[in-house]
């Protein structure tokens, strides 16, 4: 009686694995068509990427540079600023990746205006506090940095 008991629990238990691995290859599949889709998307990318518009900083790593160059602000500070900032500067192109690629679809920003990144990076510093003599903090940031002279109050 106990064997047939347990013999019963085994027996229900297999569909759910079954279910469980039904799933499994199911991601699988999607991540092999994400990865079979990405030269296609790094295609679609470079190709809008060699239409250059004056004015317009075509790629992340250059907003990057601008930021810390000119103003002093660090690279965590330049990716708050351009994603999660209230003031963040629109982006002045996008990429759609579709649904087969990105689960849900979305949209990727890829290049800026310089004029917004310069009025979003202004908004910045005025949110700054000087934390020593030479160094400045954000209440969004962690860390300190240095700003160059422009950006500061």
């Amino acid at each position: 009686m106990r064997w047939r008991g347990m013999l019963a629990l085994q027996a229900d238990a297999r569909p759910l694995d079954a279910t469980r691995e039904l799933g499994r290859i199911a991601d699988r599949q999607r991540e092999a068509r994400t990865l079979a889709n990405l030269p296609r998307i790094r295609k679609d990318v470079e190709e809008q990427a060699r239409h250059p518009v004056p004015g317009v900083l075509d790629c992340m790593a250059g907003v990057f540079e601008v930021l810390q160059a000119t103003y002093g602000i660090p690279k965590t500070a330049a990716d708050w600023l351009l994603h999660r900032a209230p003031y963040r500067p629109p982006a002045a192109r996008w990429v759609e990746l579709p649904a087969t690629v990105a689960l849900p679809a979305m949209r990727i920003p890829t290049a800026w205006h310089l004029e917004d990144v310069d009025i979003a990076a202004r908004e910045f510093a005025a949110g700054c506090t000087q934390a020593s003599a030479c160094f400045w903090s954000h209440p969004e940031v962690a860390g300190r940095f240095r700003l160059r002279p422009p950006m500061t109050h």
